[in-house]
């Protein structure tokens, strides 16, 4: 392989006995401009010289394979002096230190000379202070632009007077590299009528008040030029806190190999512990050997979920915190039942999160019943069955109050022991299963949450929960066997104060008649349910407990908006995909004095949804205004409300207008204006009357 002085590299083939003469005639005739070169061995570092050029490569050691870099070769001395004897017949002497402009117009490296401790930059010279927008250039040989007249009185004068040219700086160098102006220097006026002049010569003193105004007029009219940019305002400080650097501090030494610290940190507190584990997970340094060392440590709380280094190595040193209450592995691929016996030696356990741990089989379960004070069990996704439920539930010592065995393959034979063995049961979820008979259920009394999505329950099954008074929340998305409507009915009278209906086209306003009898609902999600009109909303405007309401993609409007001016409790509003406008909009929202997140994307308001109604709402911190017309005109308004997030996708404001925004609404920390687009004038914004 040869590698070029650009960074490139060639990769040729050569028989063993060919001459190192020949590699470089070859270089050459790929690349003429490098010609002649010379070859360069980087490791062990070899210089070639002409008598090694006569050998072979298998003599030089460079079999069966090498890897060479060219340098180019350079003129002899005595030929560069006689071409700068032909170029110049009569040079200037030259001082231990090269002028700038001499050495500008010759191309050379500036920084190296100017930078130097020995050398200072002469005070009749001052370069032109420009933030630097370019990147770094580093010149070449170049050559001289403008021809050498000898003008020896001219020339002696201009020297005497030391005349200064250059704009002045006000600001240091850099000693390794030179930052060059993003609009240039003009060196000379563009008027050609004048004598030209050699960079090492300043022109004479006669001309000197034209040039510096025709220099002072070029930079004004320089920089009414320029178009003016919309910088970015970002609110979150650079700096580091002092907090973060002893964190960080504290993570090299803990885990840097070169520190070797065999100290045990045991002594630290308990709050202190978990923030550094929690920080060296995040950052993925988190080993057996450095949890080792919190060994003795009162850590009550470890959350490993999603971890790629989460194994049964590193879990084994969880039996030195014998004062974990929660622990959370989900999504721990590489933790097998054996490597979880560990688990029996934290008697004070009380939450424990296996899910999607898709090595765990029912032999886990042996070690899990012995954990007395064990009341939160997550087993989604797991390889769990009946037998091992059905064993754990008979011989633990533990009472269960929360039960997740989503996606497993658990069937009515452990929902049949579950009202004996763990009768105390608050929570249960049996998403995904095969499942279909919930009826032993109803002797659960505690219950109060269910999560039956995606099951096979039936309607008469459903029946024999209504028993349950405690029931606060029942979810039901994705069951096939039962319509929306239907549920509405089995369940009115119910103190609930949540429910997830099953599908969204089995809803009509018949179904949503039997709302009335569910008055102690708090959260209503009735998205995509495309058959819900502003009649079907009528029924909603009952739920006067009502805090959290999703009419997503529906065929509400302006009209149907009226009937939710009486829910005063309502703290999120979703409108999104609807038929609502400015008008309706702000005739409703001012009547919700807790409304703190509202959703209008993709709908048809304008900006006088912000004059009317969105700067009424004082509470407001969250709203989504993605895909409307609001323009710069609307922003304005928001000024008055202590919104916190902020959603302008596809809006028809501009950069400088978000920007302006963020400059005086301090209260605002994100916002988002992508794919902004140009509205036609007659689509910019409502009618200019005001909205009674």
């Amino acid at each position: 392989m040869v590698r070029l002085p650009s960074g490139n590299c060639i990769r040729l083939q050569f028989a063993a006995d060919t001459l190192l003469q020949c590699v470089c005639d070859h270089v050459d005739s790929i690349q003429p401009s490098l010609a002649p070169c010379s070859l360069l061995q980087t490791f062990p570092t070899r210089h070639f010289t002409e008598q090694d050029l006569r050998c072979s490569l298998q003599e030089l050691g460079l079999t069966p394979n090498a890897t060479l870099c060219v340098r180019p070769q350079e003129k002899p001395c005595s030929q560069q002096q006689r071409d700068s004897t032909l170029t110049d017949p009569s040079p200037e002497p030259v001082d231990s230190i090269c002028s700038p402009d001499d050495l500008m117009a010759q191309g050379k490296r500036l920084m190296p000379i100017m930078g130097s401790p020995a050398h200072s930059v002469s005070h009749s010279f001052t370069i032109r202070d420009e933030l630097p927008t370019t990147p770094q250039h580093t010149w070449g040989r170049g050559q001289i632009l403008v021809h050498r007249e000898q003008d020896g009185v001219e020339g002696e004068q201009a020297a005497s007077q030391g005349t200064d040219l250059t704009p002045p700086v006000s600001r240091s160098l850099s000693p390794r590299s030179h930052q060059w102006p993003s609009n240039g220097v003009r060196l000379r006026p563009s008027d050609q009528s004048n004598e030209l002049r050699s960079p090492g010569s300043p022109p004479a003193q006669p001309g000197l008040p034209n040039l510096r105004a025709r220099m002072a007029a070029e930079l004004r009219q320089e920089s009414a030029e320029r178009v003016p940019t919309v910088s970015r305002i970002s609110r979150v400080s650079s700096v580091p806190s002092l907090h973060h650097l002893a964190l960080q501090g504290a993570l090299v030494l803990i885990t840097a190999p070169s520190m070797q610290y065999s100290r045990s940190l045991s002594g630290l507190t308990p709050e202190l512990a978990e923030f550094i584990v929690d920080h060296m997970i995040k950052e993925r340094v988190l080993r057996p050997r450095t949890l080792e060392l919190f060994t003795g440590c009162p850590i009550r709380s470890l959350t490993l979920n999603c971890y790629p280094y989460c194994t049964n190595d590193l879990i084994r040193h969880l039996r030195g915190f014998p004062n974990l209450r929660t622990l959370s592995l989900s999504s721990c691929t590489l933790i097998t039942d054996h490597g979880l016996s560990v688990i029996q030696y934290l008697h004070k356990l009380q939450y424990l999160n296996l899910s999607s741990c898709v090595k765990l089989t029912d032999l886990c379960l042996v070690y899990l019943k012995g954990l007395d004070h064990l009341s939160h069990l997550v087993l989604d996704q797991t390889k769990v069955s009946d037998d091992g439920m059905y064993d754990f539930l008979v011989h633990s010592r533990c009472s269960l109050t929360h039960l997740s065995v989503n996606q497993t393959a658990l069937t009515e034979r452990t929902l049949n022991l579950m009202s004996h063995r763990i009768p105390d049961l608050k929570l249960l979820s049996i998403k995904n299963t095969q499942i279909s008979d919930v009826s032993s259920l109803s002797e659960l009394k505690q219950l109060h949450s269910l999560h039956l999505d995606n099951t096979k329950v039936t309607e008469q099954s459903l029946l024999a929960i209504r028993s349950l008074a405690t029931l606060s929340l029942l979810s039901l998305s994705g069951v096939q066997s039962l319509t929306s409507d239907r549920v509405l009915e089995l369940l009115s009278g119910l103190s609930l104060t949540r429910l997830v209906l099953p599908g969204r086209r089995c809803l009509t306003v018949n179904g949503l008649s039997y709302l009335r009898h569910l008055h102690l609902l708090v959260e209503l999600n009735l998205t995509d349910h495309t058959h819900i009109t502003d009649q079907g909303v009528q029924h909603i405007s009952h739920l006067a407990r009502l805090q959290v309401l999703s009419l997503c993609n529906t065929s509400v409007t302006d009209a149907g908006l009226l009937y939710l001016r009486g829910l005063r409790h309502v703290e999120e509003l979703s409108l999104d995909r609807t038929k609502v406008t400015s008008r309706g909009v702000s005739q409703c929202i001012p009547t919700l004095p807790h409304l703190q997140v509202l959703g209008l994307s993709d709908t048809g308001v304008g900006d006088n949804v912000l004059k009317f109604g969105i700067r009424h709402c004082k509470n407001l911190l969250k709203v989504n205004l993605s895909r409307t017309r609001i323009t710069n005109k609307g922003l304005r308004y928001l000024r008055a409300v202590s919104v916190v997030q902020l959603n302008l996708d596809g809006t028809g404001v501009t950069a400088q207008g978000v920007s302006d925004l963020m400059a005086s609404c301090g209260s605002i920390i994100s916002v988002r204006a992508n794919n902004l687009r140009q509205i036609p004038t007659a689509d910019v914004s409502d009618e200019e009357e005001e909205i009674r």
